[in-house]
């Protein structure tokens, strides 16, 4: 059976039109009735490498009967993805590393495309001991900024289907901060200072990010490379440090590159998480946590209101 291509129907219409109008593809009245999620996968000729990795990191029988949404590479996907690692085949992949892979297509729950929203979701994927982070976009059908969904709704009898031309790993820091789009300007100067490298490393790290908004500097203020590279190191922090980690007047070391600066984790009044100096001035607020626990498979991103300077 073959999937149409939602993408090339969806250009002069909405999501939601689209999916009214072209309903995902229909099994023929010849094709046997699935009776399972993994059934279902197989009924499509296009995604026969999905079913054939599936059951070779075994995780056909978790998947069929359960509540879940699973966003679908094709087999020109997984070409793709193999032809970049080096191999022949999902057989030639080590078996834990195959089985996060595929998890990170997987989230909990039956999600429909008219519940997809823009931002982030968990995925079944690890990353340093959580779920990974996949960032939605529906207003351009994508996930994590480069994989396209082209077909939706497919009927996985306990799940939902949907169908995506590439294979999505769990990516690091440096890549969920490019893949945000909000975070544009910190990556680019992170690869200004030459600590994009580090921080592809093993980890793991936390980098409070600064957004867009929040980033006012530009190359024309000729800020000398060792300042810059002191205040973004100054975003950085050793260990995968999520949220439920933060408390009122947790003293935080930066990374750091000369010497360690430390600021100040308090609760406000407001509800809002906040960043504030220690020392001198402890009542001074730096910046505020306005996204939390963005997570990579080297750590942790959470995004904040201005840029730290000590």
């Amino acid at each position: 059976m073959k999937l149409f291509n939602l993408k090339s129907l969806l250009l002069p219409l909405s999501l939601l039109v689209v999916v009214i109008l072209f309903p995902a593809c229909e099994p023929d009245e010849t094709d046997p009735v699935p009776t399972s999620l993994s059934e279902t996968l197989d009924t499509f000729s296009e995604l026969s490498t999905l079913v054939d990795a599936l059951a070779a990191a075994n995780l056909t029988s978790q998947l069929d009967g359960a509540a879940v949404t699973i966003f679908a590479p094709t087999n020109a996907a997984f070409d793709a993805f193999l032809a970049n690692a080096g191999v022949a085949s999902v057989n030639d992949l080590p078996i834990g590393d195959l089985r996060n892979v595929l998890l990170n297509h997987v989230i909990d729950g039956v999600v429909g495309s008219f519940d997809l929203t823009n931002g982030y979701v968990s995925t079944l994927a690890d990353a340093q001991g959580f779920p990974a982070s996949m960032k939605v976009d529906v207003d351009a059908l994508s996930l994590n900024n480069s994989a396209n969904i082209t077909s939706v709704d497919i009927d996985g009898l306990t799940g939902v289907i949907h169908v995506v031309d590439q294979v999505i790993t769990v990516p690091d820091i440096i890549n969920l901060a490019n893949n945000d789009g909000n975070l544009n300007n910190l990556v680019a100067d992170l690869a200004t200072v030459d600590l994009v490298n580090t921080l592809q490393g093993e980890g793991p790290f936390t980098i409070f990010a600064p957004t867009d908004d929040a980033i006012q500097w530009t190359t024309s203020m000729n800020i000398p490379f060792d300042v810059l590279e002191e205040i973004l190191s100054d975003h950085v922090v050793d260990g995968n440090i999520r949220s439920e980690d933060l408390s009122d007047d947790l003293l935080i070391d930066s990374f750091g590159l000369d010497t360690t600066s430390s600021y100040t984790i308090r609760f406000g009044a407001d509800g809002t998480t906040q960043i504030v100096e220690t020392g001198s001035n402890p009542e001074r607020i730096i910046a505020r946590i306005t996204m939390t626990d963005l997570q990579g498979s080297n750590g942790v991103v959470h995004m904040i209101d201005n840029v730290i300077i000590l």
